[in-house]
């Protein structure tokens, strides 16, 4: 009897911490240039909420405009990207 409850207990456990994880995503890809299809090093890409536009996270591509950001939460967003050159 003692090794039912032991076995219940543990798969409680198991099932509340599993479901207590929140759920995050990334996004990633490289920037180009639309006329020329050459890379856009140093460019800032910006995440956005939608519904008020904030400023979720941001950051600058590589110099072969490469770009990652992490640790977005489940959402809609829009995602902007700016270069000056």
């Amino acid at each position: 009897m003692k090794k039912i409850y032991l076995i219940v207990l543990a798969t409680l456990c198991f099932s509340l911490n599993s479901s207590a994880q929140k759920v995050s995503g990334s996004v990633k890809g490289i920037l180009q240039d639309s006329a020329s299809s050459s890379t856009l090093g140093d460019a800032t890409v910006s995440v956005m909420s939608l519904p008020d536009s904030s400023l979720v996270s941001f950051t600058l591509t590589s110099s072969t405009g490469y770009f990652e950001i992490k640790n977005l939460a489940a959402g809609d967003y829009l995602l902007v990207s700016s270069f000056v050159g």
